[in-house]
């Protein structure tokens, strides 16, 4: 049963990490045609930015420290991708 728990939840997690960054990622504004890709910024991904996240120490008495990584690294860490054994 806890085998089953963790591989639900790391699901979960993959899942939902990823519908935020498509839900939090901003618009690409709108474009003249045949010049507008040249003048307007790139799009921005969420995925691309480096956020600060606390991550535990690794003693229970050791203070927890900030990590710079992307989102995509951050559920790397936290939830693993399945083996297909898992699957």
């Amino acid at each position: 049963v806890e085998n089953i728990a963790w591989v639900f939840f790391r699901q979960i997690i993959r899942k939902g990490m990823t519908e935020a960054s498509v839900a939090l990622t901003p618009p690409r504004p709108p474009s003249l045609p045949f010049i507008g890709d040249l003048i307007s910024p790139p799009k921005l991904q969420l995925d691309d930015i480096p956020l600060p996240f606390l991550l535990p120490g690794e003693e229970v008495t050791s203070t927890p420290s900030v990590s710079l990584m992307t989102a995509n690294q951050f559920t790397d860490l936290i939830a693993p991708k399945l083996t297909r054994d898992e699957e």
